[in-house]
């Protein structure tokens, strides 16, 4: 059985930082290690989620000199037997180049009008875990 999201939904922008440069970063998001760091931190984020979520990122796509885009796939399979997949973007950005680099990493993901309070929440977590992860990684 798969369960169909059909409320009106709305896009959730989140940024975080990482004081790395964007090329340290966007070899982090080519690496073969991508979506186990990911799925680490959603874990890390979220706790035990009631099911299986799949996080899978594709190659970093160049969009200008300055930043780049990575599409990340979601599948959510509930213990109840539903399942719910999408897409959400992360965008990484120089802030600052130079001596003190910084990147910004842009968590862009549609979420359904009535779960947004407490999904917005636990975007948050996660971005976090990530970008503290991929301090580590770059």
């Amino acid at each position: 059985m798969t369960g169909d999201i059909t409320a009106p939904e709305r896009p959730l922008h989140l940024s975080g930082y990482v004081d790395r440069a964007l090329d340290a970063v966007v070899e982090v998001f080519r690496g073969s290690e991508i979506d186990e760091l990911m799925t680490a931190a959603l874990a890390a984020a979220t706790g035990p989620a009631g099911g299986e979520i799949v996080l899978h990122g594709q190659q970093p796509e160049a969009v200008s000199v300055s930043t780049e885009r990575v599409v990340v796939g979601w599948r959510l399979e509930g213990a109840d037997g539903t399942t719910s997949e999408g897409m959400a973007t992360i965008s990484l950005l120089v802030v600052q180049s130079g001596h003190d680099p910084v990147t910004e990493v842009l968590l862009t993901l549609s979420v359904p009008d009535e779960g947004a309070a407490w999904i917005a929440p636990a975007l948050r977590r996660f971005l976090d875990e990530l970008t503290g992860r991929l301090v580590v990684a770059a």
